[in-house]
């Protein structure tokens, strides 16, 4: 077994993300991210005396059970997490479509994003049929890689509203109407009667 590789951040400060190939040797080696040295020493010495996996601070073991619990409960999408890693290293060989299809709900059932599965936000009725589509063929976890030389079937219409304007947007258009407003009732208070 390799040694668990752990990221320290030291000063606190994090990135955004990480390297696809560094979260996933992290990950294999159950390894992590920590803002100190101890942190990391005390998850390496109670892993080695418990032989539990300590992640966020917590030990974790998964077993199986007849009985489904469902307790609303903060900590659900964390063990979710743990139960995704379990299920994927369980395996030594690929997984296979209803494995992957396993880890797949239990992402959509809490709302994490795994190696597996992703959050997608679906903004109108065409895109939620290409995800039904997609989800029913028998590829469905072959990633689809674009060259970027692909053909649009569809032609980018600017006058077409595609979602609704963020925050940001409306606070600048507020503005503009305001400046626009102000600007107006200037020149109509300087005119100059002949």
């Amino acid at each position: 077994m390799q040694s668990p590789l752990w990221i320290i951040h030291l000063g606190g400060k994090f990135p955004r993300a990480y390297d696809d190939a560094i979260l996933q040797a992290t990950q294999n080696s159950n390894g992590g991210v920590a803002s100190n040295i101890s942190t990391v020493i005390k998850c390496i010495a109670t892993e080695k005396a418990s032989g539990l996996s300590v992640i966020d601070g917590y030990s974790w073991t998964v077993e199986k059970s007849n009985s489904e619990t469902s307790t609303n409960n903060s900590i659900e999408p964390i063990a979710a997490r743990q139960l995704v890693l379990n299920l994927s290293k369980q395996s030594q060989h690929q997984l296979s479509l209803q494995e992957l299809d396993t880890i797949h709900q239990v992402a959509k059932n809490y709302d994490i994003v795994t190696p597996y599965s992703s959050m997608i936000v679906l903004v109108n009725d065409q895109q939620r049929e290409h995800l039904k589509k997609a989800e029913a063929k028998t590829d469905r976890f072959d990633t689809e890689v674009e060259n970027g030389v692909e053909q649009l079937d569809k032609p980018f219409n600017p006058f077409e509203v595609s979602g609704t304007p963020e925050p940001d947007l409306w606070l600048s258009l507020s503005l503009v109407a305001i400046a626009l407003f102000l600007v107006f009732q200037r020149q109509r208070v300087i005119k100059i009667p002949d």
